[in-house]
């Protein structure tokens, strides 16, 4: 599914299918940023939401935010 970074849905999608338990298993949901500055706050932002820190149960790699 491709959205507009500045729409909410796109950080609540992913944690929709988080909590639905699409992570479990081995999977992962990610999501993708065109810009690491961009990654790093949705993960942060991301983080917080599900009461976490970075590197917990939210992961940050170049563009690239996984919930595990």
């Amino acid at each position: 599914m491709v959205v507009d970074n500045f729409d909410e849905i796109y950080t609540e999608l992913p944690q929709y299918l988080y909590e639905a338990g699409w992570a479990g298993d081995g999977n992962i949901v990610a999501c993708t940023q065109p810009r690491r500055v961009a990654a790093t706050s949705v993960a942060a932002r991301v983080a917080a939401e599900v009461g976490t820190t970075i590197g917990d149960e939210v992961y940050l790699t170049e563009r690239e935010i996984f919930w595990n």
